[in-house]
């Protein structure tokens, strides 16, 4: 979601239990410094290792000059056998018919992108929309969502786009 990101930011809003790690780190266990202006939110301070035990990855792009005020990313993705024995094809429909719904009403947002003509019943949903929500008082926020749900589980990515002055 789009807020003013501050170098600070990561550590001051890290869950507990969390690691505050570059790019470098994440993805190959080492900062060898190529990607300075990175911090990301991580349950095991690995990539794959979150991505295994279905923990979600806060990435940021800290300010910089061609990017003032940063941005961050939010990505999730679990299977279903890690909460549920049964029951996945349930579970995947249910997901991908409410998401739109729970994203308007958790994050108070408005779709502005064209919705679904149509939804029926399928092994894997996929969809990236687009929405507008409130923020920072004086400002609308844009981000994506990008979603991916099937029977073995669910990855979501959602990842602020621009702020607009109201």
């Amino acid at each position: 979601m789009t807020c003013p990101v501050t170098r600070d930011l990561p550590a001051r809003i890290a869950p507990q239990g969390y690691l505050v790690v570059t790019r470098p780190v994440h993805w190959w266990g080492t900062d060898d410094g190529s990607f300075p202006d990175t911090a990301i939110l991580s349950k095991t301070g690995r990539e794959d290792s979150d991505l295994a035990g279905g923990y979600p990855i806060i990435e940021f792009m800290l300010p910089t000059a061609k990017l003032p005020l940063g941005t961050c990313s939010v990505r999730w993705k679990r299977l279903w056998v890690q909460d549920y024995v049964d029951g996945a094809r349930g579970l995947s429909l249910d997901m991908a018919a409410s998401l739109p719904a729970r994203v308007s009403f958790y994050l108070d947002a408005t779709l502005i992108s064209k919705p679904n003509e149509i939804f029926s019943v399928a092994d894997r949903y996929s969809d990236l929309t687009t929405w507008r929500t409130g923020c920072n008082e004086t400002k609308q926020c844009h981000f994506e969502v990008n979603a991916s749900i099937d029977q073995e589980g669910v990855d979501v990515t959602i990842t602020s786009r621009d702020e607009v002055r109201n």
